[in-house]
């Protein structure tokens, strides 16, 4: 009996977390179109090895795009 009501509870929490959740769904007009045009990219520090051959790459990209109308060109998420 007990644990009928536990789990009952535990449910209840369950959805009450759930309806608190902000949506993970992505607005469309957030994104850029695609395919883009081109790729900036930033040498933080350039090596002096020999450069790698041409092959398909996966990149996992986190930072910032920048917005020349912002503050120091990014906004505060």
């Amino acid at each position: 009996m007990i644990r009928k009501i536990l789990n009952k509870v535990a449910g209840f929490f369950a959805l009450g977390w759930l309806a608190a959740t902000p949506s993970l769904a992505v607005n469309k007009g957030d994104l850029p179109a695609l395919p883009l045009s081109e790729l900036h990219k930033i040498d933080s520090v350039v090596g002096d090895g020999e450069n790698a051959k041409r092959v398909l790459v996966t990149v996992h990209y986190t930072g910032w795009l920048y917005d020349p109308s912002k503050p120091q060109g990014k906004d505060e998420v």
